[in-house]
């Protein structure tokens, strides 16, 4: 439909028809935000529903992660759920009769990982766990001591700062204990006797 301007007025009907598709573009925004809103009230009160009324929740079905969270956070956790935390799971990476190389989460209660260390090693008479909280630097423990490398290349590959916790036992010097390093300086150091 083709329409004059020219005439009185055809001006003004310009500027009311666009202000009345202005008019509506924002209007359509708003429903759509209003649309969005209640799509969320609605996802929220499914899942809350489905947690609470039907029994879906996850601390019902999964009491060790509430375990881990309570660590983390740094409270003490209930004896109920304590007995599912009481090994933890390590990578041996070296192991000789007197040495061991393992690796650990860096989250691991190395406390419970010494009294278990410990409960391990009851029948021999000098042994020691290097324990650290990174896999690659453990593999690369031998670094060190090898004597192809040149002190340069070691110091590149020096993974000291991973060494988290160090197992020592030695019946002659009556020594059977865990340090437990809370900072890279070792400044902060941890001794548990078993």
């Amino acid at each position: 439909m083709l329409r004059h301007f020219d005439a009185p007025g055809g001006v003004e009907e310009l500027v009311e028809m666009k202000k009345m598709d202005l008019k509506r573009t924002r209007s359509n925004a708003e429903e759509r935000k209003s649309l969005l809103r209640f799509i969320s009230v609605l996802f929220g009160a499914v899942f809350l529903f489905s947690t609470v009324f039907l029994g879906c929740d996850i601390v019902k079905e999964k009491p060790s992660i509430m375990t881990d969270i309570e660590k983390e956070l740094g409270k003490e956790v209930s004896p109920e759920t304590s007995s599912e935390s009481s090994y933890v799971e390590y990578k041996t990476f070296e192991e000789s009769k007197t040495l061991k190389i393992i690796a650990v989460h860096p989250h691991a209660d190395l406390k419970v990982l010494g009294q278990q260390l410990a409960n391990e090693a009851k029948d021999k008479a000098l042994f020691e766990v290097d324990v650290y909280d990174d896999e690659n630097e453990a593999r690369n423990y031998r670094v060190r001591f090898d004597p192809n490398i040149t002190s340069e290349d070691a110091a590149l590959e020096d993974n000291e700062d991973a060494l988290v916790a160090i197992y020592k036992k030695n019946t002659n010097k009556g020594e059977n204990y865990i340090e437990i390093y809370h900072d890279i300086a070792r400044e902060d150091v941890e001794i548990i006797r078993f």
